[in-house]
């Protein structure tokens, strides 16, 4: 009998919080139609988080490599503080050149830095979205 109505006291003091979901992010959402998704994401963007999806990154790539020519997040936080959209050719190791011209990166290299690219993207962005890497 105590059981219960402590059980009882619980729920009456905790039910309208255990009622209360969290906001459903739509644009999460695989069953959702894709075009309620997309104004779901739009709708949680901020203006400059719009603006640097149009970003792509290519010739300046090596602005935000280290010397080894491997990704850097803190030059690639100062270059992009809002991020950016698009990481152009991840082969090429200098930016616009080539093939013929310039060897890039083999496939696991290039694996290794859309890989590097795409945690840095979904840990700074609030949204926690990817960004494209072609």
């Amino acid at each position: 009998m105590i059981v219960r109505i402590v059980a009882a006291a619980i729920v009456a003091m905790l039910g309208p919080t255990l009622l209360q979901a969290a906001p459903r992010l739509v644009y999460k959402d695989p069953a959702a139609v894709v075009s309620v998704r997309v104004e779901d994401l739009l709708g949680r963007m901020t203006l400059e988080e719009k603006v640097a999806q149009m970003l792509a990154v290519w010739e300046g790539k090596v602005e935000i490599f280290d010397q080894e020519l491997q990704f850097d997040p803190a030059k690639a936080a100062a270059k992009y503080p809002n991020g950016f959209g698009t990481f152009a050719r991840p082969q090429d190791l200098r930016g616009a050149v080539s093939p013929r011209l310039a060897h890039g990166r083999d496939a696991r290299a290039t694996v290794k830095l859309v890989n590097a690219i795409q945690h840095y993207a979904m840990k700074k962005n609030a949204l926690r979205h990817p960004g494209m890497v072609p």
